[in-house]
């Protein structure tokens, strides 16, 4: 009865921006309006956030879809997993592991990016795929349907919270080749992801948006100051 569980909300601004159609976020990569986009995003690639899980997802998801252009953005370091034993990065590790049985020029690893550009891409991605273990409820979660990004998620009850099956995203759980089966299967209805990503907007309101939760927060600094 002592704690109380207030978020950091989202801003407001975020909810109104617009997707985009197109996105040129290199020299060489241009997403563009006629492919699907499946993006996967973590502060570093490493187990707890499931990159082997969606990389080794990658040769029958490219296999079986001819135009899907997949990009990966996290760093290198490790948060809350070990480091391979062949002492590379996991980035590293995974392309020996499969580099060559995935089409690289539709596969596009980036490492950090700034805040900025990262919106931009929640904004263009057509489905995001979140395979973190359950510990804590990321803020970029909350970003990404904040941009109306539909997400394909692991199933745990950390994303319970956010994601309705059916409604404003999906869940998942079990082997590399199952993840592919589902992406693929995602992809084929285009009109029911942007449908999703729109409800995911929905959802955050009002409990999440970063008013209420300021509001929320002052409620509770007043109630403590009358304990003084």
């Amino acid at each position: 009865n002592k704690i109380a569980v207030v978020h950091e909300g989202v801003p407001e601004a975020m909810l109104q921006l617009p997707r985009l159609q197109q996105l040129t976020i290199s020299e060489d990569v241009t997403l563009s309006a006629d492919v699907p986009v499946v993006t996967f995003i973590s502060r570093n690639l490493e187990p707890m956030c499931g990159f082997p899980t969606f990389m080794r997802a990658l040769p029958s998801l490219l296999g079986n879809h001819p135009t899907v252009q997949v990009v990966i953005v996290g760093g290198d370091e490790l948060s809350y997993s070990s480091a391979p034993e062949d002492g590379r990065s996991w980035r590293d590790h995974m392309l020996m592991e499969i580099g060559d049985r995935i089409d690289q020029k539709r596969v596009h690893l980036f490492g950090r990016m700034p805040h900025e550009q990262l919106q931009k891409l929640y904004r263009r991605s057509d489905l995001h795929v979140y395979l973190s273990q359950a510990f804590v409820l990321s803020w970029s979660l909350l970003e990404l349907m904040a941009c109306g990004t539909p997400v394909l998620a692991e199933a745990n009850p950390m994303m319970n919270e956010l994601i309705k099956p059916g409604i404003n995203g999906a869940l998942w759980r079990g082997q590399p080749e199952g993840l592919a089966k589902a992406i693929l299967t995602l992809l084929q209805t285009p009109d029911q992801l942007k449908k999703w990503g729109a409800q995911a907007k929905q959802q955050l309101q009002p409990t999440y948006r970063q008013q209420h939760c300021l509001d929320k927060l002052e409620q509770l600094l007043k109630q403590q100051a009358t304990c003084f």
